[in-house]
């Protein structure tokens, strides 16, 4: 016969442990009310580099104007198109929240090891507003 160190294991099995474990454990937070979210709106938009082509990968960043742990980011697709999203309460969230926003690009690391380095952030001099009306689209040239 199998020797167990909790008493209960051999009549009731692990399983059973497994489950009060659980409940307990969700009783902890399950109580609490969800966070009130944010209204978000779609944003998208295509990069566009210096020369006029589109950049092609990387990531941009939105930052608050007004409140700075509000960051909102996207990826750049190979077409230089951009959809973005929010990180709220641990919840991402599509699209952005109202305000107006400074741009940070980060260019797309090369695929070759020999050009493999640290790529500066671009800061876009212009500064972008997101409106709860109408449509959020932006091109963002560099």
């Amino acid at each position: 016969m199998k020797s167990s160190t909790y008493a209960g294991a051999g009549r009731y099995g692990a399983g059973a442990f497994g489950i009060l474990f659980l409940t307990l454990l969700c009783q902890t937070g399950c109580g609490k009310p969800a966070p009130d979210l944010p209204d978000t709106y779609a944003v998208t938009g295509k990069v566009l580099q210096a020369d006029g082509k589109a950049m092609s990968g990387g990531l941009i960043e939105f930052q608050s104007t007004v409140d700075p742990p509000v960051t909102t980011n996207g990826v750049i697709q190979q077409d230089g198109t951009f959809s973005l999203s929010t990180m709220v309460e641990g919840e991402k969230l599509p699209g952005a929240i109202p305000g107006t926003y400074r741009v940070v690009i980060m260019p797309p690391m090369s695929d070759q090891p020999e050009e493999q380095h640290s790529f500066e952030p671009i800061s876009v001099s212009q500064t972008y507003e997101v409106k709860s009306e109408g449509t959020n689209e932006f091109t963002i040239e560099l």
